[in-house]
């Protein structure tokens, strides 16, 4: 993978965002008792996103089960137009091995509208760099402190439209680094 062009690459994935992350920091008094509601299902949303060099996908911010048909409907809103328009039929997919996207409808619809897909070793989400990129976004949500599903919905899309070319290259542009510890580590998680 030394010499694969990394720059027309969109890397792709899954998160989901809890509204309530269910930590609540507070002084007490010694032998204070302190009694904190709970919540067994706290909301949450799903967001599935893309980043290459030249910047971001759209969002998609959604709350259904995620399955091939939700998938293809994804790519087609948020991607294909997109990557198209920015690198003509020469860019390239990365997404894991999900069997949402691994399945019989999601390969025969991208064998159709993908140029280029990269084959990605299973379990190796710190090779990703939009891994990288949710955690930053999971940072930054925490101290928007968004109490209503509306809000964590538009905090997240904020936060999204501040990822700029600029602040995305250097996670875009590390895939040799990451392959070549991952290759130093024989094949084990790296810290990256």
């Amino acid at each position: 993978m030394k010499c694969f062009d990394w720059s027309k690459t969109f890397f792709t994935d899954e998160c989901s965002v809890w509204l309530d992350s269910g930590r609540v920091n507070m002084w007490i008094k010694k032998g204070q008792t302190v009694h904190l509601p709970t919540f067994r299902h706290p909301s949450k949303v799903h967001l599935w996103g893309g980043i290459s060099i030249m910047g971001t996908t759209h969002l998609r911010i959604f709350t259904e089960n995620f399955n091939q048909v939700v998938y293809i409907s994804t790519l087609r809103e948020c991607l294909i137009e997109e990557a198209n328009a920015k690198y003509g039929d020469s860019w390239v997919l990365q997404e894991d091995n999900s069997p949402v996207h691994t399945g019989r409808a999601a390969k025969g619809w991208k064998t159709e509208f993908v140029p280029l897909r990269i084959d990605w070793p299973p379990n190796s989400p710190d090779l990703a760099p939009i891994e990288n990129l949710w955690a930053v976004l999971k940072r930054r949500l925490i101290v928007l402190h968004p109490k209503t599903v509306s809000q964590l919905k538009q905090a997240i899309q904020d936060i999204w439209a501040t990822f700029d070319p600029d602040f995305l290259r250097p996670f875009c542009t590390s895939m040799p680094k990451r392959i070549r510890l991952c290759l130093d580590n024989a094949g084990k998680k790296i810290n990256y």
